[in-house]
């Protein structure tokens, strides 16, 4: 089974992801589970990382990316 996802809608509405995921998949969700994936979303809405990184400290550049992930850029839009 695959099921693709937007980081960015992990990121703004983890919940509804996992939940959508879950039922794309027939899985089923316990009570516990949707309790702890509520309470992290609340704290999520808040955190900010401290963390910068940068290409270059990786050795990457925005070429080399593209370049590498063309099609993944192409399927979902994303700019180059």
């Amino acid at each position: 089974n695959l099921c693709v996802i937007k980081y960015d809608d992990l990121v703004a509405h983890p919940q509804a992801t996992v939940e959508n995921i879950y039922g794309k998949l027939n899985m089923p969700l316990s009570t516990d589970f949707e309790i702890k994936l509520a309470a992290e979303e609340l704290k999520n809405k808040t955190f900010r990382s401290k963390h910068r990184y940068s290409l270059d400290q990786y050795g990457l550049s925005k070429k080399l990316i593209y370049d590498e992930l063309k099609f993944i850029f192409d399927q979902f839009g994303f700019e180059k």
